[in-house]
């Protein structure tokens, strides 16, 4: 056979494949479109299909499927060039794969089951039937491998149960993808956008080897979340932006590596009974993940994070949050049982937060931290928790339903905390903290009542161990005001307090307290109310729970069942410039005074114990009188015992006036008063004695019922006493005991100036008479005929011899005491009535009898009656006039008064006699 024969056959028989291939790819394109057509597309097109066999590109162009009701398929371009050189070495290799111009659709078939799923008219497997098992095949000895890929213009849409969605690429590339080249760097570039959000994804990794590498870059812009989340959660909205870096290596061991920010805008969630709502969420930064042998094994983040107009709201609480900010760094460390480990170390801030629930409000202008938390964990939860750094807020005001209000302008804590979890209850530790309170304002809300206001305060050395015990090193408090209101403000004061050691629910110790410029001030309505006191018991009653709750029943059973707080202080003390102002508008005209408070000590003060506590205490009232007393009490552990010493100097007794007034019925014009008082409290009864000096005392009538009150209780008015008293240098010396029960209700303060004013004042007046007039004056009594003769002391009568005037040496001796006593003590007045009985009656008579009987012209009896009481009367006024001339040898005779003589004669038993009353 020739040459020409043999290449003729070969150029025919080549002709013919290529025929037969060109036409088979015809009757295949053919075959597509019918085949489309068939499964319902109204309209099915392909304009070119085309192999070149000799470069191994195979290019389909113009493809078209139209069905009704449904978006167009299309395909513009595919292009795909096979390399047949690789084929020699069992390698699949497209050199370039181009899609251009795709456009596709997914649909769901509605209300089957199984779920039926459609691309264009082209159903697709469900895939719920498992496939058969089937023996496991050899490894094939071909690999595939792509060197580019190259997408523009590509669309999908899909309409399924879960919602419809929408990917388009404007254009991505792939390069260098090979299976037997492990270790080959693969490139994923892809821009478009999904469900109408931009996105742009590059990637550079090694997606093959044992050790898997990969780079990534994600930009979202604004990617509608509830397109995504509206099968399941319908009520969420929220659009996601993020510019993200993510680096995997994928091995062994895992890690993964993210960095840049994520941003949450217009987030809303609302269903019955919760609602969540946040304009703006962003988080900027780097997390660190690491996994070994299948197991976490920690976790890195740290960046920042802000929150803009956070509300949420559940059935029984809302929280608002305008802004907020997070920087800085959490560690998770975990072990085989899981987390075990969490450190968080950086800064919050938050601003214009408000949490509001059925009972509290809690709003906070502007907060902060500063520092570390770690968390340890066990195999039973969070064992430890350890915080430690700074805390600051401004303008926090917490509010307790409509009963209480407090507000804290601004807070600042710094320190450490450690909270063991496991314990049962927990435990709360820490050393050295340190916390500073400015603006603080207590309000009572139904009475819309400040209770107290607080300008600063410094807590230092704060130690912690809850719930066994806390202390505290030092608690510095300035301009703290008790129940202020203007001028009729409580108290005010700066506090300090060191050394504060409290063994919760149980006892607490302070080492000092120190009040600094104390000012005290209180004043009493007209029915004996403390105002501000009172206006203070009603802010805090108004805070209590109402009755029958369940929150009082429960507080008083706890109270019931516990016993009660042991309160020990070991020192507390009065400083600087202390003084208490006190108006008593009770009185008329109203009480008023100013105490300075020089010194003011307690020493000992324990409610527990029955030791006494030591105090002393010095006062100085309105400028010139002073107070000096000291002692110790029990008062704190029951105030049944006691004992005291104290001085009075100086006090005027004209200021007291509008009591003297209430209780005497008469005004102090002048006098002055000195105390000492001691005396002993044991068991609740009191007894001590008062040692009273008075100079000067003058008094005048003020109200005439209750100087009549105050008589009839002294038996006497208080002149005639003051009378007896006062010595010659106008002084008054008492002594008078005190004694009784604090448990009864009668004694008290009106008690106790009853007994001075009364008993006191009554058996002084006894005491220096018989001691004045000793050895003569045995008698003395209150005069029964006061009223008569105008005395109210009666003391021994002047006894005369029948018939007689003339005073005998005893009655002279008696004279001489009465007119030294008079002499010291220039306001008393006697009174002295000579009188004549029937003893003289009977001399008298006989000697008229005996004397008419020698007249020439005899009296009749009428007249001797009549003489007889001239003669009687001139005797009643000649001993009168005798005493009286006694006296004024030393007495003026302005303060000797002569009664008129009327004579006794019904009393035979009557001594003649000149009575003597004061």
């Amino acid at each position: 056979m020739s040459v020409k024969r043999i290449v003729r056959g070969s150029v025919i028989t080549l002709l013919v494949v290529l025929l037969g291939l060109h036409t088979a790819v015809q009757l295949g394109r053919d075959y597509a479109v019918q085949w489309l057509l068939d499964q319902g597309a109204s309209r099915a097109g392909i304009h070119s299909l085309s192999i070149n066999w000799f470069t191994g590109r195979i290019t389909l162009q113009g493809v078209s499927v139209v069905t009704p009701d449904q978006p167009e398929l299309r395909l513009d371009k595919l292009q795909l060039d096979l390399d047949y050189g690789a084929l020699a070495e069992q390698h699949i290799l497209i050199s370039d794969l181009t899609l251009e111009g795709v456009a596709l659709y997914v649909h769901e078939q509605a209300d089957s089951e199984p779920r039926q799923f459609y691309l264009g008219p082209v159903a697709l497997s469900g895939g719920t039937a498992e496939p058969p098992e089937e023996a496991p095949a050899e490894p094939s000895a071909w690999q595939f491998g792509l060197a580019h890929f190259r997408i523009t213009d590509f669309s999908w849409q899909s309409q399924l149960k879960e919602g419809n969605h929408q990917l388009r690429i404007d254009q991505g590339e792939l390069n260098t993808f090979y299976t037997w080249q492990k270790e080959a760097i693969t490139n994923l570039a892809l821009q478009g956008a999904i469900n109408g959000a931009g996105f742009s994804l590059s990637t550079q990794g090694q997606p093959l080897p044992d050790t898997k590498r990969s780079e990534l870059h994600l930009k979202l812009d604004k990617l509608p979340l509830h397109s995504f989340t509206a099968p399941f959660v319908p009520e969420l909205q929220a659009t996601v932006s993020t510019d993200l870096m993510l680096t995997i290596v994928a091995g062994d061991e895992i890690s993964i590596t993210q960095s840049g920010s994520v941003q949450l805008d217009d987030f809303n969630w609302q269903q019955t009974g919760f609602g969540l709502s946040q304009r703006l969420l962003t988080w900027d930064g780097k997390t660190e993940f690491k996994m070994s042998a299948g197991k976490p094994e920690s976790v890195t983040v740290e960046g920042e994070l802000n929150m803009a107009a956070l509300g949420l709201t559940a059935d029984a609480l809302k929280v608002a949050l305008n802004t907020g900010h997070w920087h800085g760094r959490t560690d998770l460390a975990f072990a085989d049982a899981g987390i075990h480990s969490v450190d968080v170390a950086g800064q919050l801030s938050l601003s214009a937060l408000d949490l509001v629930s059925e009972e509290t409000l809690v709003q906070l202008n502007e907060g902060s931290w500063q520092g570390n938390t770690g968390l340890n964990f066990n195999a039973t939860g969070v064992d430890r928790v350890d915080v430690k750094g700074r805390l600051k807020t401004s303008e926090l005001v917490y509010q307790m339903a409509e009963r209480l209000q407090a507000r804290v302008d601004t807070a600042d804590w710094q320190g450490g905390l450690a909270l063991a979890l496991q314990n049962q209850p927990v435990a709360i530790s820490g050393e050295n903290g340190q916390l500073a309170l400015g603006g603080v304002v207590v309000k009572a809300l139904q009475e819309d009542q400040t209770l107290v206001t607080l300008s600063q305060a410094q807590l230092s050395n704060i130690d912690l161990a809850l719930p066994e015990k806390l202390s505290l090193g030092g608690l510095n408090a300035t301009a703290l005001e008790l129940s202020p209101q203007g001028d009729a403000t409580l108290a005010k004061l700066n506090l300090n307090i060191g050394d504060v050691a409290f063994a919760l629910g149980k006892a607490v110790v302070i080492n000092r307290v120190e009040l600094q410029n104390l000012q005290l001030r209180e004043q009493l309505t007209a029915d004996k109310q403390p105002v501000s006191v009172s206006r203070l018991q009603k802010g805090i009653n108004s805070m209590a729970p109402p009755e029958g709750s369940g929150e009082t029943a429960n507080n008083s059973s706890a109270a019931d069942g516990e016993p009660p707080l042991r309160v020990q202080v070991k020192e507390l003390v009065v400083t600087g410039d202390s003084k208490i102002m006190f108006t008593d508008n009770s009185t008329s005209p109203p009480f008023n005074s100013e105490i300075l408070i020089d010194k003011a000590l307690l020493q000992g003060l324990d409610s527990g114990s029955q030791d006494l506590a030591v105090f002393d205490l010095g006062l100085k009232l309105n400028g010139f009188t002073t107070l000096e007393l000291s002692g110790d009490t029990d008062l704190a552990g029951g105030g049944d015992n006691a004992s005291w010493k104290g001085n009075l100097k100086q006090l005027e007794l004209p200021r007291l006036s509008p009591y003297s007034i209430e209780y005497t019925g008469y005004y102090l014009q002048n006098g002055q008063l000195q105390l000492s008082s001691s005396g002993k409290l044991k068991g609740g009864k009191i007894n001590g004695k008062n040692e009273i000096k008075i100079h000067r005392l003058e008094v005048e009538p003020a109200d005439q019922e209750q100087m009549a009150k105050f008589s009839k209780q002294l038996s006497m008015p208080l002149g005639t006493a003051i009378s007896v008293l006062q010595d010659s240098d106008d002084n008054i010396d008492l002594d008078v005991p005190i004694s009784g029960s604090l448990e009864d209700p009668d004694f008290g303060l009106q008690s106790v100036v009853t007994l001075l004013a009364g008993k006191g004042l009554k058996q002084a007046a006894f005491s220096i008479l018989l001691k004045s007039l000793q050895p003569y004056g045995t008698l003395i009594s209150l005069a029964a005929s006061a009223a008569k003769d105008g005395s109210f002391i009666s003391l021994d009568p002047v006894v005369f011899a029948p018939g007689n005037a003339d005073l005998d040496d005893y009655a002279l001796g008696y004279l001489n005491k009465i007119e030294s006593m008079m002499a010291e003590r220039k306001g008393m007045r006697l009174n002295i009535c000579g009188q004549a009985v029937q003893q003289d009656q009977v001399l008298i008579r006989t000697g008229l009898e005996a004397d008419n009987k020698k007249r020439d012209k005899p009296f009749t009896q009428e007249e001797l009656a009549a003489l007889e009481k001239q003669q009687l009367e001139a005797l009643a006024q000649q001993r009168s006039d005798r005493i009286k001339q006694q006296l004024t040898v030393k007495i003026p005779g302005e303060r000797l008064f002569s009664c008129f003589p009327v004579p006794a004669l019904n009393d035979p038993e009557a001594i003649p006699a000149a009575t003597l009353g004061l």
